[in-house]
């Protein structure tokens, strides 16, 4: 996962200055944060004259030398980042916790995210996994009534339409080509 970080004073002269940030295992805001003032610090604009425009050697007639100011940042572009999920929308500490939730839990947590809303690893319960809507159902009816009550109606049940009513209650999410069963 990794966004794209602009210079707004840059991008405002007419110019494009801005650099990937890729988010790493463990990463930390202060780490982002501290690529981010060393993409602003490397800008073009630093060293324009506020008043007159000129480079810092240029004339500055009436005034002396007065440092460009870069302090403002958007986020442009981004890769990797879940379907649907803008990250210009997200604080960059929100964007560690996602980004090192995604590294631990993997598509468990996007599921879990993307049914609830709430990005907080801390938050997220238990699970089980099935493979499909069939093996759901099938599951299903053996924690309910075994499985020797499953072999005399096996071949009578649409196991898969059964599985897909089970997730209408919002205790399983599907994504991807999982099926995510919650607890708690």
């Amino acid at each position: 996962m990794r966004i794209y970080v602009a210079s707004l004073s840059d991008y405002n002269a007419g110019r494009l200055h801005g650099a990937w940030i890729d988010f790493e295992p463990e990463d930390t805001p202060d780490g982002i944060w501290a690529e981010i003032e060393a993409m602003l610090q490397a800008s073009p604009e630093i060293s324009i004259c506020q008043w007159c425009g000129n480079d810092e050697a240029g004339q500055h007639i009436g005034h002396s030398y007065m440092g460009g100011i870069v302090e403002e940042w958007e986020i442009h572009d981004y890769e990797g980042w879940p379907d649907g999920m803008v990250p210009s929308k997200h604080s960059i500490e929100e964007l560690v916790t996602i980004s090192n939730a995604v590294d631990e839990h993997g598509d468990a947590y996007l599921a879990w995210m993307d049914n609830t809303g709430d990005i907080d690893p801390d938050n997220m319960p238990e699970y089980s996994t099935y493979e499909d809507a069939e093996e759901l159902g099938k599951m299903w009816y053996d924690g309910m009534y075994g499985m020797e009550g499953l072999d005399a109606i096996e071949y009578y049940v649409n196991w898969k339409a059964f599985g897909e009513s089970l997730m209408v209650d919002g205790q399983y999410t599907e994504y991807g080509n999982t099926i995510y069963e919650w607890y708690g």
